[in-house]
């Protein structure tokens, strides 16, 4: 019985993060009396028994919040998030985010470049965040280049902002925006070609574009210097609709059909 009241007295004076084992000795052997040796020692041995019960659920609450606090490193081309949101990065670009709380803080790190599209929850913004700026949205698809600071929106709407301000411009489809050393909030401007999303979407669409600025952009995408006989078409305007797996081939030869036009490759 001895015992039972002892370990009572400690766990009734014990508060979370102010107990205090000294003071609790104090004022049970100053209610019981001097004591013996023997109430003492049992006292004692009751004080280490709870002293490692605190212990080990501090430590325990401590692995737990780490758990909570870890963020995951993705670099696979393309992820699909723990919400359904699907990325895709280009080469040397990642991703990073807390599994554990993903659920009610929709927010990643991204490193490079990376193509979103977004799983609409109204109740859970998606956020991006780089070193210098974030974009904010419910559900959309859109680029975001961290390291030229840009974004360009295929679908929906986004929110971007520096993260040192509280300045932000929102883009609606086929928008840009890029970060300006001397603009606080982010500067509008036309796409400098018009798929800048194709390595991630696959798609290649033109409505009216100049033939240069069509070539322009397969350059770019396929790395193969292009250019136009005779000079003077590079004016005409295209318009039709490829797929990026058809191959720069195949491309340059139905743009060569129905311009009549040739194209020439560097190095022929």
């Amino acid at each position: 019985m001895r015992n039972k009241h002892n370990i009572q007295f400690i766990l009734r004076h014990y508060r979370p993060k102010v107990f205090s084992p000294d003071q609790a000795l104090e004022r049970f052997w100053g209610r019981e009396g001097s004591g013996t040796v023997e109430k003492r020692t049992t006292v004692i041995w009751w004080w280490a028994l709870v002293t490692m019960f605190v212990v080990t659920i501090t430590i325990g609450t401590t692995l737990h919040q780490r758990s909570m606090d870890r963020w995951e490193m993705v670099t696979a081309p393309v992820a699909e998030l723990p919400d359904g949101s699907v990325v895709q990065l280009k080469e040397g670009a990642s991703l990073a985010y807390q599994p554990h709380r993903f659920s009610r803080e929709r927010t990643v790190r991204l490193s490079g470049t990376g193509c979103f599209d977004v799983v609409h929850n109204p109740d859970a913004p998606f956020e991006v965040h780089t070193e210098e700026a974030y974009v904010r949205v419910l559900g959309t698809r859109f680029l975001f280049d961290a390291d030229e600071g840009e974004v360009y929106v295929i679908e929906g709407r986004v929110r971007f902002s520096r993260v040192s301000t509280e300045e932000w411009v929102v883009l609606a489809k086929g928008e840009r925006a890029f970060l300006s050393a001397s603009a606080g909030a982010p500067v509008l401007e036309a796409p400098e070609l018009p798929n800048p999303a194709a390595w991630a979407t696959g798609r290649l669409a033109y409505e009216s574009v100049p033939l240069g600025t069509v070539l322009e952009e397969l350059t770019a995408l396929y790395g193969q210097q292009l250019s136009v006989v005779p000079e003077t078409a590079i004016g005409k305007q295209l318009t039709g609709d490829f797929m990026v797996d058809d191959g720069l081939d195949f491309i340059v030869a139905a743009i060569e059909a129905a311009m009549d036009v040739q194209i020439v490759k560097s190095g022929e």
